[in-house]
């Protein structure tokens, strides 16, 4: 919305004289077929593009929604690479795809623990059982032992989880030198301060896709549980 406000401001589309952009908003709820069914009532109301659907799942449904209408799509965050792999020219994706993500990721994992002296071995992935979460993780489980990395566990969880007590006491148990967590920022969030909370803290939190680390509104709510956590 600020930045339609901004364009708007500074003139509008000057190709066609100066036209005013104008949002027309809608809520998938966190759900696919909601969201293919926004992108039908927006449709109907004569949008000229879609931008969104920020989750993985949602978005593999809204980019189809869109495609026989040939509305443009313009996918916001969405990392799993389906989205742009399957022919669709409607769809366009200016961010990174979670194969890219994780190849950078584990080269510069390798680069840091080299640099560490290689004290770190093994690993555990958590992650959220939706196309996002379980998209990065089965990458990773394929990815980390070709960079030298053992992976003690891969540990799935539903979206949205509301305590980690015990997938926490199953970390402990494994011990592993890093862990990876794939998640949204809620359940992502909550583990790192269910771990703070256990006293676990590994050689290494280290996200490659996760939901807080990569938000400021984590190191200020929680900067004690955000501590260390790589991203």
């Amino acid at each position: 919305m600020l930045a339609i406000a901004d364009i708007n401001a500074a003139g509008g589309i000057k190709s066609m004289g100066g036209a005013r952009l104008e949002a027309v908003l809608g809520d998938a709820q966190s759900q696919p077929e909601i969201g293919a069914a926004e992108v039908e009532k927006m449709n109907e109301a004569g949008v000229s593009a879609v931008v969104g659907a920020y989750a993985s799942a949602i978005c593999l449904a809204t980019t189809q929604a869109a495609a026989p209408h040939g509305l443009a799509h313009v996918v916001d965050v969405g990392v799993a690479d389906a989205i742009v792999e399957r022919g669709l020219t409607n769809t366009f994706r200016f961010g990174t795809g979670y194969k890219v993500a994780t190849e950078t990721a584990m080269s510069n994992l390798r680069t840091l623990n080299q640099l560490s002296g290689n004290r770190a071995r093994t690993a555990m992935i958590i992650h959220e059982e939706s196309l996002f979460g379980s998209g990065t993780a089965k990458l990773l489980g394929q990815r980390l032992p070709e960079f030298g990395f053992e992976v003690k566990e891969v540990v799935r969880h539903a979206n949205p989880t509301r305590d980690f007590g015990n997938i926490v006491l199953r970390m402990k148990a494994a011990n592993p030198d890093i862990v990876i967590a794939a998640n949204y920022y809620n359940e992502y969030a909550l583990l790192m301060r269910t771990m703070q909370q256990q006293k676990f803290r590994p050689k290494a939190v280290y996200s490659v896709l996760g939901g807080a680390a990569s938000s400021f509104k984590f190191v200020k709510e929680f900067p004690t549980a955000a501590q260390h956590v790589l991203d």
